[in-house]
């Protein structure tokens, strides 16, 4: 859904959930792919799409996003690439991969938007006190001033490598080169972790993921009294595999319930039911002397009024408007007075088909 925003599609962009059927070489039979619930609602907004984790809708999304595209947004967060194949299942959550690399996926949201790698150990030290070991401090930011030195320092080197490279030479200690090796040595305590989505796209990804918990499939969390948390559910076919991803802006939580070997869980565990209690329980005590956090609205956002029916801009006389959070230029057409709320635009029509 991140992808999708990026794509070009929006909050309130209508998807079809509608029967859908993939006819594939590489399968014994056509794929045919279904809600949970084994039910069909038709044109869905995007965000209700993910709320309540409409599996067919997931799947239009990303046909419209492309695969492609799509597959190279989610390697952005930190996602090895042979993990992920080449086709529209990877919208089901299909990859396998492990609790810490969806962790540090989904951290990507909890912080903003920056690519961070995991670590273990924070500092090592004797019995004396000294340390011996300390991880470098993580910095957040998009233009502060040691980030920008660092990335230049890079360049220059990079520079200066490759130009030897192209020479067949080794580099020279010269006078000039050592103020940028002085320069790295002081720089080296601290690691800039990369910008991968901006901060529009993360925050409207995770006013999506709060509504989740809020109204979704994750609604037990209610139960944590808490209005800063946001996660998503998932359930493998046949229920062999039942997760939760969630967090609160400083602490990223994966729970995830399955057998060594895949067998079915049992009728009705789905992540809601199997995984998200653990989460919940986890994140009660690891909480407990968190304040809450409320995202400020970053640059880059609009919000505007939307027919809750249509998904477009909602007209003077609509009378169950409600409010949605746009990327600046993605805004939905403007709905007139004279169209009805059973209208749908021509590419919905179209993936009725």
């Amino acid at each position: 859904y991140s992808g999708a925003l990026d794509a070009g599609l929006n909050a309130s962009t209508l998807i079809n959930d509608a029967p859908i059927v993939f006819d594939d070489m590489k399968l014994e039979k056509a794929w045919r792919p279904q809600n949970y619930s084994k039910k069909f609602f038709g044109p869905t907004r995007l965000r209700e799409g993910i709320v309540h984790s409409r599996n067919l809708v997931s799947i239009r999304v990303l046909d419209r996003t492309g695969i492609d595209k799509g597959r190279n947004h989610m390697l952005k967060f930190g996602f090895d690439a042979r993990d992920i194949p080449r086709n529209l299942s990877i919208s089901l959550g299909s990859p396998d991969v492990t609790p810490m690399a969806m962790a540090r996926a989904f951290s990507v949201f909890a912080n903003g938007g920056y690519l961070i790698d995991p670590y273990l150990i924070q500092t090592i030290s004797n019995q004396d006190g000294e340390i011996l070991f300390e991880h470098n401090e993580i910095a957040l930011c998009d233009n502060c001033e040691g980030k920008i030195a660092q990335e230049k320092l890079n360049e220059t080197m990079l520079d200066e490598i490759n130009t030897s490279i192209e020479a067949d030479i080794v580099p020279q200690n010269q006078p000039e080169s050592k103020a940028p090796v002085d320069e790295l040595a002081t720089q080296s305590t601290i690691t800039y972790p990369p910008r991968v989505i901006t901060a529009a796209n993360q925050f409207i990804s995770e006013s999506f993921m709060q509504d989740v918990i809020k109204r979704g499939t994750g609604r037990r969390a209610l139960t944590l009294n808490r209005q800063d948390l946001a996660g998503k559910t998932g359930t493998a076919n046949e229920q062999k595999d039942a997760w939760f991803n969630g967090y609160q802006r400083n602490i990223v939580t994966h729970t995830w319930v399955g057998f060594d070997t895949p067998e079915n869980l049992g009728r009705g565990e789905t992540g809601g039911r199997a995984a998200l209690p653990i989460w919940i329980d986890f994140m009660q005590v690891a909480l407990e002397n968190q304040p809450e956090f409320k995202r400020p609205i970053p640059a880059g956002i609009i919000v505007a009024e939307i027919n809750r029916k249509t998904g477009k801009l909602a007209a003077s006389n609509t009378t169950d408007a409600i409010m949605e959070y746009f990327l600046v230029g993605h805004l939905p057409a403007e709905e007139s007075n004279e169209t009805q709320a059973t209208e749908l635009d021509n590419d919905v029509a179209d993936d009725l088909f």
